[in-house]
């Protein structure tokens, strides 16, 4: 049981676990660890801004604010702002065409459009964490990587992946939603009682979002196609 939160950890996190053999079911059932991992990593997180603002002076909250945002980034070894970067080099760079987007994207070097994406992701945490941080909302660095690592699996489950074998295949075969559902819920649960009902507008939201970018992708690769 607990190796699939072990690969979990060893995936989404630099934390000091080691998994050298496992099987694939135990890669699949990882994602069903995903929302406690988010969970760990939030707390973590919760823990160092309250030691900061101890340790240092009450005018220092940038300064607090720069070292959470590194410390979440050594965190997650930088996972997601590459994925980003690749990202955005593959939407701008691939005009509609999968075949050339999917090339970029498996080009190590990031372009112009990698670059500005994750200086923008990160200049838009700072402020973020900031304005949190002066107004007390300890609870949203909680919130924040637990909601989103509980919502991986959903991608999934929902999205088709765009290569026949690659780094996420093992993943999203297999993948049940009776296996999902209780991470989801209990990312609401927590960001109900922690926020109120605003979260569940944020989560309303991203999923409206997400059903948009589904669709311009859609449409655009079927200009492309058609």
């Amino acid at each position: 049981m607990l190796m699939p939160l072990k690969i979990a950890l060893q995936f989404l996190t630099r934390f000091p676990v080691q998994v050298k053999e496992y099987r694939v079911e135990h890669l699949r059932s990882s994602l069903y660890w995903y929302t406690v991992v988010g969970a760990l990593l939030g707390g973590a997180l919760c823990l160092l801004q309250i030691l900061l603002l101890m340790a240092l002076p009450w005018d220092a909250d940038p300064v607090v604010t720069i070292l959470l945002l590194v410390a979440w980034v050594l965190a997650t070894g930088a996972l997601h702002l590459d994925g980003l970067a690749d990202s955005a080099d593959a939407w701008l760079g691939g005009h509609g065409d999968r075949d050339k987007a999917l090339r970029i994207m498996k080009d190590p070097q990031s372009g112009p459009a990698g670059v500005v994406a994750i200086v923008l992701v990160l200049l838009l945490k700072f402020a973020l964490i900031l304005f949190l941080q002066q107004h007390q909302q300890l609870a949203y660095l909680l919130l924040v990587p637990l909601t989103a690592r509980a919502l991986i699996p959903m991608l999934f489950y929902t999205t088709p992946y765009v290569r026949s074998e690659g780094l996420g295949t093992p993943f999203s075969e297999g993948l049940e939603f009776m296996g999902i559902w209780p991470g989801l819920l209990l990312a609401t649960l927590a960001g109900v009682l922690l926020s109120g009902l605003w979260w569940l507008l944020a989560l309303g939201l991203a999923a409206l979002t997400f059903v948009a970018m589904l669709q311009t992708d859609a449409a655009t690769a079927g200009r492309h196609y058609g």
